[in-house]
């Protein structure tokens, strides 16, 4: 039987997800952690992130108790890793791998469009226009708009076959938990590099 196709992704995390993979074996992230990060801006993300997590779930089995995507980079230059941090090697199966494109990503956390082409974006932006509407962030802050929200909301769909063709530079992925055993290598940020802890075969185990 041949073995499942594997793909390398990075990721930067925290202590506290060390710690998890360490102990548990796993991490996964809950909802109440993007609430408490994103603060007044929660009620937008909580838009984007609820979308996601729905459309995700149409594509694969979640696990248990995961309640927000991981976000994972093609690569690593694309992460931003602050002092006291993680960078993670990861190896993981292309089953449990949802890729797009990064631009996208943040158009939909923008609450705006995604336009199937440049006459399409400009279709949309005139109907806007026309109603008095310069920022579609309006169609989600009030109930009056339910047609133009809902098109806005499908247009986000389009974020699943960005992949193809995406630059590595702006190719990223989520995950819905990180396990142990995906893990290569996991290096401290503001170390010197020859301190870059390895993950022995040893270590890594399935969960």
């Amino acid at each position: 039987m041949a073995s499942e196709q594997t793909i390398e992704l990075w990721s930067a995390q925290e202590r506290v997800v060390i710690d998890a993979l360490e102990r548990d074996g796993v991490s996964r992230v809950k909802m109440a952690y993007v609430e408490r990060k994103y603060a007044e801006s929660a009620w937008a993300f909580r838009e984007a992130y609820g979308f996601f997590h729905r459309e995700s779930a149409r594509m694969m089995e979640l696990p248990e108790g995961a309640e927000s995507a991981i976000w994972l980079y093609a690569d690593k230059s694309s992460l931003y890793a602050g002092p006291g941090s993680y960078v993670l090697k990861l190896v993981i199966p292309c089953s449990r791998v949802i890729l797009f494109d990064s631009r996208m990503w943040n158009t939909i956390l923008n609450l705006s469009y995604i336009p199937a082409d440049e006459a399409d974006a400009q279709r949309f932006r005139a109907e806007l226009e026309r109603m008095g509407i310069t920022d579609t962030r309006v169609l989600f802050e009030t109930p009056f708009y339910p047609l133009q929200k809902r098109r806005v909301q499908e247009s986000w769909k389009r974020l699943f076959s960005s992949a193809d063709g995406c630059p590595a530079c702006y190719l990223q992925a989520a995950v819905w938990e990180l396990r142990r055993s995906w893990v290569q290598e996991i290096i401290p940020v503001g170390e010197d590099p020859s301190q870059v802890r390895p993950v022995s075969s040893g270590e890594r185990r399935a969960v």
